[in-house]
């Protein structure tokens, strides 16, 4: 999920990765990318799997922006699908 500039502290953003039907979750992680001259800063609030019905088929990552900069940045969700 692409974070643009300038957000109101305080905006949370979710990414979502998801395996494809008849697998299951066997990890997942997240990669938060929001650091640097002029960029915005988050921190991750949350990272957990997703679920349909009672079985994981996910992963979320949701992060804050604390601080708010011109300058972007990305929250990526990961999955690892067995």
């Amino acid at each position: 999920m692409t974070i643009a500039g300038n957000e109101t502290i305080g905006t949370t953003h979710t990414a979502t990765a998801t395996c494809t039907t008849g697998k299951a979750i066997s990890g997942g992680g997240t990669v938060a990318v929001t650091s640097g001259t002029g960029k915005e800063m988050a921190a991750l609030s949350e990272s957990k799997p997703t679920t349909t019905g009672t079985n994981p088929t996910g992963w979320s990552a949701t992060s804050i922006t604390v601080v708010s900069n011109p300058g972007g940045g990305t929250v990526t969700a990961y999955v690892v699908c067995g």
